[in-house]
């Protein structure tokens, strides 16, 4: 009789922590921090051309963008009134599709003769212009955008008449990450205002992304949970 009592409220005990677990708000695979070895490059020698002025693919020499040295992938620079294109293809297997491409670039923070706004970049998707920004001179800027459905980014480098001379500039990022912009929380930087060409997508109806804390503190308490249950159990056998 004791045996069957047991066994009763063992299962009993067992419903129980399969309801705690199942009440206990998972969180979906996209919304988890995506890790950084998921990460590829835009820019490559097999994927990428150039055309105008002058390119040159990076030599792991440090530079220093925004008062910090950054490693650069890829420099471009062009004549006055002139422009110079980098065109790459955006590389998807079943395995791998990224929905966000991230820029950062700038040129040097040396450039002490550089008139900000005589340089111009310019962003095309597929062909299509979506976006612009000016350079600023010690200022590493972030352009992040949307290229889900898209297959090729192209990024045109516009000097204008009234440059003081040949600036060189510098990409020191062209990350494809898996997830949105948002889920990647990735800072827009200067503008302030996220240009008509940047897409954010729109969230409505889910729930927001979790942060890496927050997704540690809610295992903390999954694991509280599941040590609770673990103590009624041991409670319970030492009845018997």
């Amino acid at each position: 009789m004791k045996t069957i009592n047991l066994i009763n409220k063992l299962g009993t005990i067992a419903f129980i922590s399969l309801g705690l677990v199942l009440m206990i708000d998972p969180v979906s695979y996209s919304q988890r921090p995506l890790p950084p070895s998921t990460t590829r490059s835009l820019i490559s020698r097999d994927n990428c051309t150039s055309d105008g002025g002058r390119f040159y693919y990076g030599t792991g020499k440090l530079v220093s963008i925004g008062r910090q040295p950054v490693e650069y992938i890829a420099k471009m620079d062009a004549n006055k009134g002139q422009t110079i294109v980098m065109s790459c293809r955006i590389v998807r297997s079943k395995n791998y599709n990224p929905s966000t491409l991230t820029l950062k670039f700038g040129i040097l923070d040396g450039e002490h003769d550089y008139r900000d706004n005589t340089i111009k970049v310019n962003f095309y998707l597929d062909g299509q212009f979506k976006s612009f920004r000016p350079i600023i001179r010690g200022q590493l800027t972030t352009v992040p955008l949307d290229i889900k459905n898209m297959n090729s980014v192209a990024i045109e480098v516009e000097y204008s008449d009234q440059a003081s001379s040949t600036h060189d500039f510098y990409i020191v990022d062209a990350s494809l990450l898996l997830g949105t912009i948002e889920e990647n929380d990735i800072y827009v930087s200067s503008p302030n205002d996220t240009p008509n060409g940047i897409i954010i997508e729109s969230t409505v109806g889910e729930s927001p992304s979790l942060t890496p804390d927050e997704v540690i503190n809610d295992t903390h308490n999954v694991i509280k949970e599941i040590d609770g249950l673990r103590q009624q159990v041991e409670g319970i056998l030492k009845v018997f």
